[in-house]
């Protein structure tokens, strides 16, 4: 009887390692609390390319302010809603809460050009590139801490990849829209115009 206890219990052992690791929706979590404290370790760790949806959303010189990702990427809220596996793929459906970007950011290009073009006109004592240059980042900053901002929630479904004893998140466009708070929409519309205005070529 012991002997046959045993070996149940090996046979459990094995089993449980064999269909251990990481649950893909617990490799979301993760990922998604590396993000609101910008734990690039963490985001390295669980992102096939984070840098990607960052860098694609920062082009502005103020988004690589470190400060400036911390407020917009700190205020973010997430719910894993739902989680499906197929061998070594899973998707994760993430409801993700962030600041509204683009009206803030829509005050903050109003705000950066009066004063760049303040600046330029000065003629006693006018800034160095420098100096407009945190001013500016300053600015955003404020914005972003203003207790009255709205925020935007947007449902995403994440891929994610098997690797090694956990997973793989594939960001796309649609969650770096989301963590970024529309901010994408935004860039995308102003494209789409200065492309509509821009002159064609004969």
């Amino acid at each position: 009887m012991k002997k046959l206890t045993v070996i149940v219990l090996l046979l459990m052992l094995v089993m449980g390692c064999s269909t251990g690791g990481e649950a893909p929706e617990a490799a979301v979590e993760k990922a998604l609390k590396a993000v609101k404290s910008l734990d690039e370790e963490t985001m390295n760790q669980y992102f096939s390319q984070w840098d990607g949806f960052v860098g694609s959303n920062a082009e502005a010189p103020a988004l690589k302010d470190v400060e400036a990702l911390k407020q917009i990427f700190g205020s973010i809220e997430y719910k894993i809603v739902s989680a499906s596996t197929d061998g070594d793929k899973a998707t994760v459906t993430t409801e993700i809460t962030a600041l509204d970007l683009k009206p803030i950011f829509g005050e903050f290009l109003q705000q950066s050009i009066a004063l760049s073009m303040s600046q330029a006109f000065a003629k006693d004592n006018p800034m160095s590139d420098e100096e407009l240059e945190k001013q500016i980042n300053q600015m955003l900053i404020d914005l972003l801490k203003k207790e009255d901002n709205a925020k935007v929630t947007s449902t995403v479904e994440l891929s994610l990849a098997k690797h090694e004893n956990s997973w793989k998140i594939q960001p796309n466009e649609a969650f770096g829209n989301a963590v970024f708070g529309g901010l994408k929409e935004m860039t995308d519309a102003f494209s789409g115009i200065s492309g509509e205005n821009a002159p064609q070529a004969k």
